[in-house]
């Protein structure tokens, strides 16, 4: 059979050296290809994200520019209100106040009538909502 020399015994060391290191080599070149393609396959699904992210911030952004505008309207709109209120209230308080002075008129001017022996005419309530409604006044 096969006798192991040491004059035999150097080339099986060399090639058992041999094929660790291209084991080695090849098992380095693996896993670098493998980091390789991970990171290819990191960065292609780092693309897609990316691309269907996109749209979406300009959604964002847009809706929040849209947001910013409405809000802006928004206060502008309520500072109309505020002011046409404002401008109501006030003539409601003038309105309220003639109609203390139309009334202390009024009560001065029946005593004025009932003290020269006359009698007043009677108030007569009338309906205004057809001025409302038209503009002309009740008969």
């Amino acid at each position: 059979m096969f006798e192991i020399t040491e004059a035999s015994l150097i080339p099986i060391l060399s090639l058992v050296g041999t094929v660790l290191l291209i084991a080695w080599n090849v098992y380095k070149w693996l896993t670098g290809e493998k980091k390789s393609i991970e990171s290819d396959s990191a960065g292609d699904i780092s693309s897609a994200a990316s691309i269907l992210i996109m749209p979406l911030k300009n959604e964002i952004t847009e809706v929040r520019n849209k947001n910013i505008q409405l809000e802006a309207m928004m206060e502008n709109n309520n500072k109309d209100w505020q002011k046409k209120f404002d401008k109501l209230s006030g003539e409601y308080t003038q309105m309220q106040t003639e109609l203390v002075l139309f009334k202390d008129w009024a009560q001065r001017l029946v005593y004025q009538i009932q003290s020269l022996g006359e009698t007043p005419v009677p108030m007569i309530k009338k309906d205004y909502s057809e001025i409302k409604k038209n503009g002309k006044q009740p008969s």
